[in-house]
């Protein structure tokens, strides 16, 4: 079998573990049985992506493939790319897993704590025995609060752990396929996150990060110059100096020659001293970035506004300079009076 019936049956395993009236499950199965990959709706998959509950990991990884399978046009790329890259960072699922972990773990002290207790407690004593109703199930209620408590605590130190690694486990499968649809979506505007995963502790998420940012990087083009993301050029700039690969770094700089701003000419003089493989590119680069540092300076200094003069008095006009409307009037009347009086002899 080639790697695309492999990833095929992974994912018609995993259909078979999803409800079958979920959305993603619909079109996960027309993706899978048609070669028509054209889809004219995606926002059930996009909703599917931001439901980040921990017991919801395959309708995510599902979503995530059926993004990347299927031939999307710009407008839906450009709704996709945002919600890849949120999924991809993983910010939000560190704490849900610790809370699932933690929930999991109470329930299962309380099943363990209900069959304990319905073994240790004859099921005739509830109903032939000779005590009140109600006080026979009051003994078993406390009975089993006091189980539950002490499975709860004396198997967190286990139960709480193991099923946190489940989950992380889980999600490094959904995560390392929002990378490997990025890297299909090639999107420009994904570089800047994408920095950012490249130094993953997991180094499953980190290798597909690397493939999905050489992809974009390399759509970069001078039109994307002032139209990236904010911090992109920041992050582009962290991989000149963290990055020990020095084909990765001579990539960056040529996109930074696309698209970089003046921000980028400290780091940029910075590996044109330390790190001699690539110091010709940057010496070349610096220029580049001088002229456009200098350019954006200058465009600050038109747009600041001029302060008011001290003196500014001269330019405020007179207030009694043009009469009102009312002296104007009572002028004429007071000149027709004075022309119908006879003058004094």
């Amino acid at each position: 079998m080639d790697e695309r019936s492999i990833e095929f049956e992974r994912i018609r395993r995993l259909l078979r573990r999803l409800r079958a009236d979920y959305p993603v499950h619909t079109i996960a199965e027309r993706l899978l049985s048609s070669d028509d990959r054209q889809l004219e709706d995606i926002q059930p998959l996009l909703a599917a992506l931001e439901n980040t509950s921990p017991s919801r990991w395959r309708e995510r990884l599902i979503a995530a493939w059926a993004l990347r399978h299927a031939c999307l046009d710009p407008q839906q790329q450009a709704e996709a790319s945002p919600q890849l890259c949120r999924l991809l960072s993983g910010r939000s699922q560190a704490s849900q897993r610790s809370y699932a972990g933690i929930l999991r773990t109470l329930i299962a002290s309380a099943l363990l704590s209900a069959v304990i207790c319905w073994k240790i407690v004859s099921p005739g004593y509830f109903f032939g025995g000779g005590d009140a109703f109600w006080i026979r199930w009051v003994t078993f209620l406390l009975a089993y609060m006091v189980f539950t408590l002490f499975f709860a605590v004396h198997m967190s130190p286990l139960l709480i752990p193991l099923f946190t690694s489940m989950d992380a486990r889980h999600e490094t499968q959904v995560r390392v396929m929002a990378a490997s649809s990025l890297q299909r979506l090639r999107d420009p505007l994904s570089v800047g996150m994408l920095a950012v995963v490249l130094y993953d502790n997991n180094p499953r998420v980190a290798h597909a990060a690397r493939q999905a940012f050489q992809a974009a990087l390399r759509t970069l083009s001078t039109e994307h110059y002032g139209q990236l993301p904010p911090g992109t050029i920041y992050c582009l700039c962290r991989v000149l100096t963290r990055d020990k690969e020095d084909q990765l770094v001579l990539e960056v700089l040529k996109a930074l020659g696309k698209v970089g701003d003046g921000s980028a000419l400290p780091t940029v003089e910075w590996v044109a001293h330390n790190r001699k493989p690539v110091a010709h590119m940057a010496e070349r680069l610096i220029p580049v970035l001088q002229e456009r540092r200098q350019r954006e300076t200058t465009f600050m200094t038109l747009l600041r506004p001029t302060s008011e003069p001290a003196d500014s008095t001269l330019l405020h006009p007179v207030a009694a300079a043009q009469p009102t409307e009312a002296q104007q009037l009572l002028r004429v009347a007071q000149g027709a009076d004075a022309a119908g009086q006879p003058k004094p002899e």
